[in-house]
């Protein structure tokens, strides 16, 4: 067992080199700075790879930016909600099963982060191989509550019971559990009910990428903003889960009240965007813009004066939520109002706007207000404390030197 070793086991990781940089890689590198050997497998197979990386049989390795990586051969898909995506995990993790690695080579520290749940086989399989190897489960989705309070699914079809007695296999033997939720620690004591090692690791902020993103052309610019407008922005998937009702039906609101200079718009593509196109008819409020290129996003975020999220009101969420776009956001300096009844944290930690109950359309349309009341200047201080904060609290470097206090080796 090589002590000061770290394998990271996700099927979704994505490097720089093939994508957005994800979590797990801009952690490895951070540990490589550590003094530690670090390995990621991934898949291919990830719809979410700007490419594809080229591959040489069943295991291709390759060393981006010091991290050795293995890439899992796995099967292509471009439907997130079909079934090829569930194959996709259970191939994963059947392959990688046979990775080849004498017990000597075997890592100190193995890390299995979701998603996907399958991959907790692997890291229970490594665990019974090296007794002596910390084996450490982190969540950044509880699954399967999210295929039952979001996807609908029922709690007794047979991939959420099958998935549900990994969770738990997960959380019993892992010796430690990160979560990127601040409450995550509820949901695993009514799943076990024993003792287990628990740590809120939330989500990161990427600095080098935000600090390298390409600004919106002139043209661009004026494509997308009216001139003078007090703009409430969305960014991101135009989903179910991502409940976009609530911010149309308060552009009606808005409108309704004859206040002609707040614009609300929405950036991004998903299942649910005819229908919010419908709900907006007659609106000259709200516009619609296409996916952009993901580096063009803060540029966009930048040029908006309030920054809006919404989610289901959904029992999940009693266990917080660590949202990558709440730190695009903070980031860009900007006021955040978020539709979320659940536990609280981030945009109340850092006093860089407020959450209103989920669905309610009126409490938001009365957020919105407080902050058109506003002048520049008082906006400008809500949104750094916001940028402030998530530069000196979510940085990778401030959350690996969080991770390493809980590792063995």
């Amino acid at each position: 067992m090589k002590r000061k070793s770290i394998w990271i086991i996700c099927h979704y990781a994505t490097p720089r080199k093939y994508g957005y940089g994800t979590r797990q890689f801009l952690l490895a590198e951070e540990y490589l700075k550590m003094g530690y050997e670090v390995t990621v497998f991934a898949s291919p197979s990830n719809y979410q790879l700007n490419k594809v990386p080229p591959l040489r049989g069943l295991f291709t390795k390759e060393t981006i930016n010091g991290v050795e990586t293995v890439w899992v051969w796995g099967i292509r898909y471009s439907n997130p909600a079909g079934l090829k995506r569930v194959l996709s995990w259970f191939i994963f993790s059947f392959l990688l099963l046979f990775y080849p690695s004498g017990r000597k080579n075997l890592p100190g520290i193995i890390v299995v982060s979701s998603l996907s749940l399958v991959s907790v086989i692997n890291g229970l399989f490594l665990k019974l191989r090296s007794p002596k190897s910390q084996f450490i489960f982190e969540i950044r989705d509880i699954w399967p509550l999210t295929l039952t309070d979001i996807g609908g699914y029922s709690r007794y079809n047979p991939l959420v019971l099958l998935l549900g007695w990994i969770e738990k296999a997960g959380y019993r033997k892992a010796d430690n559990i990160v979560a990127t939720m601040p409450r995550a620690d509820l949901h695993i004591r009514n799943r076990i009910g024993s003792d287990f090692n628990f740590t809120c690791i939330p989500q990161g902020l990427d600095l080098y990428n935000a600090d390298s993103d390409t600004e919106l052309t002139d043209e661009e610019r004026k494509m997308i903003f009216p001139d003078g407008g007090f703009i409430i922005g969305y960014a991101g998937a135009l989903g179910r889960s991502n409940s976009l009702d609530t911010l149309v039906n308060s552009a009606r609101i808005i409108n309704d009240m004859g206040i002609r200079n707040i614009y609300f718009i929405l950036l991004g593509d998903g299942s649910e965007k005819d229908h919010l196109v419908s709900l907006a008819k007659g609106l000259g409020n709200v516009r619609f813009i296409p996916r952009i290129p993901r580096k063009k996003v803060h540029s966009f975020l930048k040029y908006c004066t309030v920054l809006h999220d919404s989610v289901l009101p959904v029992g999940l969420y009693q266990y917080g939520l660590s949202r990558n776009k709440w730190m695009d956001y903070m980031y860009s300096g900007k006021p955040v109002v978020v539709s979320y009844s659940g536990h609280i944290s981030l945009i109340n930690e850092a006093d860089c706007g407020q959450f209103v109950p989920a669905g309610d359309a009126e409490k938001l349309a009365q957020a919105i207000l407080h902050y058109h009341k506003m002048d520049s200047d008082q906006l400008r201080i809500i949104g750094q404390r916001g940028r402030d904060f998530v530069i000196n609290n979510r940085s990778f470097a401030k959350l690996a030197s969080e991770y390493v206090k809980i590792f063995r080796y």
